[in-house]
């Protein structure tokens, strides 16, 4: 994903984010869903770059692929604690 895409991605969830009123600003909205589209694209470049392992050959069990899912959602998403 392109910088100018992202952006644009950001400016549409800050204008969703603002008007379901998740926040008061746009400054705060416009923050959030950049961060957003930012850890989305972290995490499609990550799995672009398990799939071009499998590519090259390298053996993934089933269980890797799991862990390395769940440390991506764990580095994404806030605990309650």
């Amino acid at each position: 994903m392109k910088s100018v895409e992202i952006s644009d991605a950001a400016a549409e969830l800050a204008k969703e984010l603002v008007s379901r009123g998740e926040f008061s600003s746009d400054a705060e909205a416009i923050e959030e869903s950049l961060r957003r589209a930012t850890a989305e694209t972290s995490i499609e470049h990550k799995i672009e770059l398990g799939l071009a392992e499998l590519d090259a050959g390298k053996s993934i069990s089933s269980a890797e692929v799991f862990a390395r899912i769940d440390r991506l959602i764990a580095e994404r998403v806030p605990t309650d604690g």
